[in-house]
C-alpha cells in the first residue's frame, strides 16, 4: 500500500497503519492471510494535510525524546554496572 501524497503524508499513513487491527480482516485460520478486497473496504480518516503534517512532526519530536531517554537509561546501567563491579565484584 502506498499514499497518495496529495491525501495522505507517508508518516500519517505509517502510524495509521501502525495502530489499525489489520487482524479483523485475517481470513485464514492457520496462517495470518490479508485479501487486497478486505484491505480497500478499510476506510483511512483523512485530516487536512496541515494536521498530518503537524502530527508527524510532534511523532518526530517524540521519537527524538524517546532516543535520548534510552540513551540516558543505558548509560545509567553502564554505570551501575561499573560500580557494581567496583565494590562488589
Amino acid at each position: 500500500m502506498v499514499p497518495n501524497p496529495h491525501f495522505l503524508t507517508p508518516k500519517y499513513f505509517f502510524y495509521f497503519c501502525r495502530n489499525y487491527d489489520f487482524t479483523q480482516h485475517d481470513v485464514a485460520v492457520t496462517i495470518p492471510s490479508l485479501r487486497r478486497i478486505d484491505l480497500v473496504k478499510i476506510q483511512v480518516p483523512v485530516p487536512p494535510l496541515s494536521l498530518q503534517q503537524s502530527f508527524a512532526e510532534k511523532i518526530q519530536s517524540i521519537e527524538k525524546q524517546k532516543e535520548t531517554i534510552r540513551a540516558s537509561i543505558a548509560d545509567t546501567q553502564k554505570l551501575l554496572d561499573y560500580t557494581m563491579d567496583k565494590y562488589f565484584g
